[in-house]
């Protein structure tokens, strides 16, 4: 059991990407925008917003894992990196997911 919700928030800058790293494996990522421009997440620091990157929309949020649809599934190390087409303070929120039911 944790104590403690696995839970960060960025504040990105346009056109720089942020590592954002938990420090222990993971089942996925719970990632919210709430900034007033795109953001794009990726699970590789070398990804680009047209390849290897997810697009998330102002205001949306996005689950990535690992899960496909049995008991076992790959686990991810912990670490994305965020890409932003502006530069907003405290406006990404990345979750941690260690479980999935």
């Amino acid at each position: 059991m944790y104590n403690e919700i696995p839970v960060k928030t960025v504040s990105p800058v346009a056109g720089e990407k942020v590592q954002v790293s938990f420090g222990q494996q993971c089942r996925g990522f719970l990632i919210k925008n709430f900034s007033s421009g795109d953001i794009y997440m990726s699970l590789n620091e070398n990804a680009t917003t047209t390849e290897g990157s997810v697009r998330i929309p102002s205001n949306c949020a996005q689950t990535i894992t690992s899960f496909s649809g049995g008991t076992y599934g790959n686990w991810l190390d912990g670490t994305c990196y965020i890409y932003a087409d502006t530069t907003s303070s405290n406006s990404v929120e990345v979750q941690a997911i260690w479980e999935i039911m």
